[in-house]
Formats: C-alpha cells, structure tokens, sequence
C-alpha cells in the first residue's frame, strides 16, 4: 500500500501533535528523512522501515506517530473522484470562513481526509472563488479581508508568508492527493 505525504512541514521546523499521553514536540531531524522520502511521491511502508535513523527513535514508532500526526497517509485501493472532494471541499472551505470549526478536506486518493489549518482553508476559500487564478498578493488580500470578518488580527499569522507556502507547498501536496483537482 503506498504512503502519501498528508502534510507540509516547513524544512527545519518542529512538528507539534496531541496524542492520548500529552503533547508531543519533535525536533525536524526525527522525522526529515520520511519527510523527504515521500515530498516526491509515496513510498511502500517497506521503503519507509528501511530508512536510516536519524535519532533514537526506533522507525516503527515513528512511523506510527506519523500517522497519528497526520504527516502520513495511506493511499486507498479505490480513489474517487478529485473533482467530487474538491467541490466538497469548496462548501467546507466557505463554512470556515462563516465560522464553522471544521479542519479537515476530502482527499479523494486516500479515499479519507487530511488535516488543514484554518489559515489553509481560508487560503482554499480564496483560490476557489477565484477560479484557480489568484497569485499570491491576490491570496494574501483575500486571506487578510477573510480573517478580519471573522475578528482574527491578521498579525497572528503573516499573509503573504501564508499565500507563498500555500502556493509552493500546500496546493502541489493537495492535487497529489486528490484534495483540489
């Protein structure tokens, strides 16, 4: 079964994720070498077992707790429709911007869904409404206009910093996986 990446993780930054025993904080050097395995496409969990440690860490626990973070997913042996979650997505994506505490996207390749921020999901608002074409100023406008109806300073989060990482490292992960067509 191949393993897609389900999330962007900046390089260098640490992955913070809740688990049934308390937070856990891993330092970038933990899990980078999965990261990278699978940035250019998925990876049968045999691949994955067979990487090199990086750390103490021993790769089945890692592994698992990356699923559990949702750094990783499986893919599904039927996926559906791109098309069909992406219009999902869209409702989904405007609910958030009304307000509703949704954070997850269909993902019509994994046949489930991942995981996305808030800021990612106004970001998707934005890039929908504008039929695909927005650039990144065009995002980081639509970004800072949807924070403020919702009474958020856009200060928390940088707009521009937001679009670029959007564009360059969130949408391309997203078509992968089936979440935007």
């Amino acid at each position: 079964m191949p393993v897609h990446a389900a999330a962007t993780v900046l390089p260098g930054c640490p992955l913070t994720f809740d688990t049934a025993f308390g937070q856990i904080e891993w330092a970038p050097e933990v899990f980078a070498n999965i990261v990278q395995a699978v940035s250019d496409g998925p990876k049968t969990l045999g691949e994955l077992f067979r990487l090199p440690r990086a750390t103490q860490w021993m790769s089945r626990h890692v592994l698992l707790l990356a699923f559990h973070a949702n750094l990783l997913a499986i893919e599904a042996a039927s996926p559906g429709d791109p098309a069909t979650a992406q219009r999902f997505n869209a409702v989904t994506a405007r609910g958030v911007c009304g307000g509703a505490p949704y954070d997850h996207l269909a993902a019509a390749r994994l046949g489930s869904g991942v995981r996305a921020t808030q800021t990612e999901m106004l970001l998707l608002d934005v890039w929908l409404e504008s039929g695909g074409s927005a650039s990144v100023s065009d995002l980081a406008d639509g970004l800072e206009r949807r924070l403020s109806k919702l009474g958020r300073d856009s200060a928390n989060a940088e707009p521009r910093a937001a679009a670029r990482t959007f564009v360059e490292n969130t949408m391309p992960l997203w078509r992968r996986l089936g979440v935007i067509a």
